[in-house]
């Protein structure tokens, strides 16, 4: 156990002080969080996760279903306090740099329509999947969908690292297809 500051570092698992004594529970690593598996009466063992431990200790009660643990730094074993944070499942999707195994684009959101000839941007919102638009140019399409979900998941979607929003270099238009508004229906911002 490695001690900094307020945090408290074992084998890749990051806890605030608050929660140090969480260390000496019996957890194990698997996918990339840590979870222990606790009796659930009659012979029944339920696993929880250390990340839903600690952000219902912050918020004074159990999590309900539909609530969804965000790790800010996008890195499971960080379940320091500062790292957490009460999320939908959409707002949760929204704060990662992955793209999809299947993704041939490049960028998140974007795909080829062979039917068009065209990229095709669109973006899933609560489990809906809404269309943006068709562009020549796929960094076109990566933009609108760049632009969209900033403005629906403020605070949670950032740009994936290594790709450059068009307008950021000198004389280049930004976003000159894309006139979609954000849906007014989205959630957003930090609950």
């Amino acid at each position: 156990v490695v001690t900094e500051g307020n945090t408290m570092v074992k084998e890749m698992m990051a806890l605030s002080w608050e929660d140090r004594d969480l260390f000496d529970l019996n957890w194990c690593h698997s996918g990339g969080y840590w979870k222990r598996y606790v009796s659930g009466g009659r012979k029944v063992k339920v696993h929880e996760q250390l990340h839903r431990v600690v952000l219902s200790r912050m918020l004074g009660r159990a999590l309900v279903k539909g609530e969804w643990v965000d790790h800010i730094n996008e890195r499971p074993w960080d379940c320091r306090r500062s790292n957490l944070r009460l999320a939908t499942q959409s707002q949760n999707q929204a704060n990662t740099a992955n793209l999809r195994r299947n993704n041939t684009s490049g960028f998140r959101g974007v795909l080829w329509d062979k039917r068009r000839s065209k990229w095709r941007a669109e973006i899933r919102i609560d489990g809906r999947c809404r269309h943006l638009g068709y562009f020549d140019i796929a960094q076109e399409a990566s933009d609108c969908y760049n632009r969209v979900a900033e403005e629906t998941w403020p605070g949670f979607y950032h740009i994936p690292a290594g790709i450059v929003q068009s307008g950021s270099g000198a004389g280049t238009p930004a976003m000159r297809v894309c006139n979609t508004p954000a849906p007014s229906s989205s959630i957003g911002g930090v609950l």
